[in-house]
């Protein structure tokens, strides 16, 4: 990489010599062909710049391999499964008119398992919304769990000594207000410093989702409204989608 600047630098004196060269002689040359020179020159220069820029950001093998681990441990339908199986049971509500698509609802669950005892237990932490709503966000919320919980990026748990035991806590929230909804998934972890790292690699997987041509327009739009972000040493990872787009996406899902 120096060898390519050093040879730009000659390039460029050299030329800045010869042309000044050409000047102090008496006008060998037309100025308006010395100018053309000097110009055609420096855009010669500016576009191996340009090339060398090119290859700089293409990236290695190393991050794609990354990006596919990250898919691996997630699954392909991280978020976009919880979500988008909530909103068909709200589009089944609507036809037999027992929600209205306006209604507020907030419904928290809180997720635990214990390490090594193949068991979770599951409490409903808060729950604004009738038995019909419930109902619909139960399975998305396991669902989401599941999918987080399973991707086991970091260890989760942590000593619960009232339970004498390691516990691992998420929750689950689903919010809906004026017709926008939210899903919110929220884990403590060891340190702040490993729930920063965490956040970090979400936020680089959903990334590199949103912008994937590969996937459904229905899945860019709900990863390109995706964000993580961390308070002390819990990761929050939080999907807000706006009605509008909430409109378009049953129906997109059901045209595949």
């Amino acid at each position: 990489m120096s060898n390519r600047k050093n040879y730009n630098s000659i390039v460029f004196l050299t030329t800045l010599s010869v042309y000044l060269g050409l000047v102090l002689v008496g006008g060998a040359v037309a100025p308006s062909v010395l100018a053309q020179a000097a110009l055609t020159r420096d855009f010669d220069i500016k576009k191996e710049i340009v090339i060398e820029d090119d290859l700089d950001k293409k990236p290695d093998d190393s991050v794609s391999e990354s990006f596919e681990q990250i898919e691996d441990a997630l699954g392909s339908d991280f978020i976009t499964g919880s979500i988008l199986a909530l909103l068909e049971d709200l589009k089944k509500l609507k036809q037999i008119e027992k929600y209205d698509g306006e209604q507020r609802f907030e419904i928290e669950y809180l997720f635990r398992r214990y390490e090594g005892l193949n068991k979770y237990k599951v409490d409903t932490l808060e729950m604004s919304g009738d038995k019909w709503l419930f109902t619909a966000c139960e399975e998305p919320a396991y669902l989401a769990e599941h999918k987080f919980y399973r991707a086991d990026l970091f260890d989760f748990y942590s000593y619960d000594d009232s339970l004498k035991a390691k516990v691992a806590n998420t929750k689950v929230k689903f919010l809906s207000e004026s017709g926008d909804l939210s899903l919110q998934i929220v884990s403590k972890q060891k340190s702040d410093k490993v729930a920063q790292k965490l956040a970090g690699l979400f936020n680089r997987f959903f990334d590199y989702r949103s912008s994937n041509i590969e996937l459904n327009n229905y899945e860019r739009l709900i990863y390109q409204n995706t964000k993580a972000t961390t308070e002390n040493n819990q990761v929050f990872i939080v999907t807000r989608l706006p009605r509008g787009s909430i409109d378009s996406l049953p129906a997109q899902k059901d045209a595949q």
